[in-house]
């Protein structure tokens, strides 16, 4: 009964802009929903990271009735949102991210290797060439149904 959401964020330094893209699949690794959100002013890559998982559990409060699996590449994300407190400059975004955990029945976040990590990291880098934000429930946008059709594929083996 678990879901899983894998995020991604897609940051360029010399102009701050910043991507950050979603997909949340069921225990059968079908397509709940997949987002992409454009961000214009962005510190750093971190910082794009951070927003891609609060943008995740955002989607998964909203969308998904069960529990949820939060995929993503970025360990010092993951450790920071592991932790109790954080006192760095993304305190703010990953307080935000909890306390939207918070409203799910369930929730963990886990590392995944950026090959695990791939339908995530299109769209971040879709929504930040774009300047286009989205969210598409039931289905996914043709630019990762490669994508996604190879993960499952994993997902089954």
């Amino acid at each position: 009964g678990w879901a899983k959401c894998n995020v991604d964020g897609s940051f360029v330094s010399q102009s701050g802009e910043a991507g950050v893209g979603a997909v949340v699949r069921d225990s059968e690794c079908q397509v709940m929903l997949t987002a992409w959100q454009v961000i214009f002013k962005c510190q750093d890559a971190v910082e794009a990271e951070a927003l891609a998982c609060l943008e995740g559990l955002l989607l998964a409060a909203q969308w998904v009735q069960g529990s949820i699996i939060l995929e993503s590449d970025c360990a010092r994300v993951i450790q920071a949102m592991q932790q109790k407190e954080d006192r760095s400059a993304l305190r703010f975004i990953l307080e935000e991210a909890k306390d939207q955990a918070q409203v799910l029945v369930d929730w963990r976040i886990t590392k995944v290797k950026r090959e695990s990590n791939l339908v995530a990291h299109e769209l971040a880098h879709f929504a930040r060439r774009n300047m286009h934000s989205a969210v598409w429930l039931d289905r996914a946008s043709a630019c990762v149904e490669g994508l996604i059709k190879s993960d499952c594929n994993l997902c089954v083996n």
